[in-house]
């Protein structure tokens, strides 16, 4: 198959993040090109260094929270409609689960992100955006009188650690007794309630 000059990034770094998370970080770049449907040089041209290919291609999709947030809009109390969202943000992180073991497990990890002081590094910014959704969803249930005034930044920081706690676990293979769904409940109720 002839190879097309003018690749998309969108393609390349598709093909990259296949073969990345198939291979790990030592994956071949000529194997990434012959992915990609270009030349290993075309890769070298446009990203520089491996590295930069790498963390280009391992930044995390943005989450869509839209449905979890209608759907949540439409249940009896907050206790349901948290239970919707933070399955919705569950998901959403044991999807993107794999790409933040590469990023964390990569050498060159603290140098990129030591680029970024003080704000959340791009790759793993959108997962912040379970914090913003949270947060969100608390304001809009203390401003309908359904939660009372509460230091919800920090039941956020809670939330989000938990979550991201139980996807991390899931994806290294502990074993937990009980399902996904009774446990969220759980956890909804005791920060919630």
């Amino acid at each position: 198959m002839p190879r097309q000059k003018n690749t998309p990034d969108e393609v390349i770094l598709d093909a990259a993040r296949e073969v990345f998370l198939q291979d790990g970080i030592g994956a071949s770049t000529l194997k990434i090109a012959a992915k990609a449907g270009v030349s290993e040089g075309v890769l070298f041209q446009r990203y520089g260094q491996k590295k930069v290919l790498f963390f280009k291609a391992m930044r995390l999709p943005p989450p869509n929270f839209t449905e979890a947030m209608q759907a949540s809009n439409g249940c009896a109390n907050h206790l349901e409609a948290l239970l919707v969202l933070v399955t919705s943000a569950l998901d959403y992180l044991r999807s993107v689960m794999p790409m933040v073991m590469l990023v964390l497990s990569h050498p060159a990890r603290q140098e990129i992100f030591q680029a970024h002081t003080g704000q959340a590094h791009e790759l793993l910014f959108e997962a912040f955006g379970i914090s913003r959704l949270f947060r969100e969803f608390f304001d809009q249930q203390v401003d309908l009188g359904r939660l009372r005034e509460r230091d919800y930044a920090t039941i956020t920081g809670i939330l989000f650690s938990t979550l991201l706690a139980r996807a991390l676990h899931e994806q290294i293979g502990l074993d937990h007794h009980d399902s996904a769904h009774a446990w969220l409940k759980t956890v909804v109720e005791v920060l919630i309630d």
